[in-house]
């Protein structure tokens, strides 16, 4: 898939909105396929949309960057001492947890 234009590949003006925790806005932004930053009319950073591998064929994800300044605010707060992994067949992805 050729991402150089993702008006062609996705209808931006439609939007679902959808809740999504840290760990899977998280995954998307570190697996992103394609990431593009977008400016408003005062050429402000405002969004970013990215998908993973898994999302690219569904949809793209329209983040806000307070959003993701939230967590990285949260991330750099957090001082996990224990991390686990599992790997879930159904989901084809590890269920992460810390304490």
């Amino acid at each position: 898939m050729n991402f150089w234009d993702i008006g062609e590949l996705y209808d931006l003006e439609v939007e679902n909105k959808e809740q999504k925790n840290v760990q899977f806005i998280s995954n998307q932004l570190i697996h992103g396929q394609a990431i593009y930053a977008y400016r408003d009319d005062t050429r402000n950073w405002v969004r970013i949309y990215t998908c993973s591998d898994f999302e690219r064929n569904k949809k793209i994800y329209n983040i806000p960057i307070s959003t993701i300044i939230e967590i990285l605010m949260i991330a750099s707060e957090d001082f996990p001492t224990k991390i686990d992994y599992e790997y879930c067949s159904k989901k084809q992805d590890y269920l992460v947890s810390t304490d």
